[in-house]
């Protein structure tokens, strides 16, 4: 879902979403409860190492792209407004002393992952072993009320068109899960 807003916002009005039967619960960590996960076709599952960054990655095996996912449940006394300071906290750690961009997720894209709000924000990354030496990445910040924040890292060596091809092939693959 980093994905997802700006194959999202290219391609909106083309692709249609899984329906929230198709979704499967979260399939690491804490997540489970409140987000629905579908692979989508053509990744797989990366092993997790022991840094604890992420709950969950997968990867195109035939190119160099990867999404990594962190979900954080809403915990009592927290502000539904922290997925700001969350995204910004991870956009600074990815991009070093480099910039990034920030951007609004409209609503209309929001509806797609049953999120409140979002953000996302693309920047170069510094060379590093911790992004397997990825250059670019573009974070997916959402956001649902009293429930958590969804957070999706793509990372690629290739920010023209097949960047966004990629995202485009996994822009549905996580959601909210659906009120109950």
């Amino acid at each position: 879902m980093a994905l997802l807003f700006f194959g999202n916002v290219t391609l909106a009005q083309t692709a249609k979403t899984k329906s929230a039967k198709e979704y499967r619960a979260f399939p690491k960590g804490s997540g489970s409860d409140i987000a629905g996960f579908d692979l989508p076709e053509g990744f797989k599952e990366v092993t997790k190492t022991d840094d604890n960054k992420y709950d969950y990655a997968i990867a195109i095996p035939e190119g160099s792209f990867e999404i990594r996912f962190k979900i954080n449940p809403h915990t009592e006394g927290t502000s539904d407004s922290l997925y700001i300071e969350r995204g910004k906290t991870l956009a600074k750690e990815l991009a070093g002393d480099n910039m990034f961009y920030i951007k609004d997720i409209p609503p209309t894209s929001l509806s797609d992952y049953n999120a409140d709000a979002g953000k996302v924000y693309f920047m170069s990354l510094p060379d590093s072993p911790t992004t397997n030496h990825y250059k670019y990445a573009l974070l997916t910040v959402l956001q649902k009320n009293r429930k958590g924040i969804i957070m999706a890292v793509c990372i690629t060596n290739d920010r023209g068109p097949d960047m966004f091809k990629n995202i485009y092939r996994a822009k549905s693959c996580i959601k909210f899960k659906d009120e109950q």
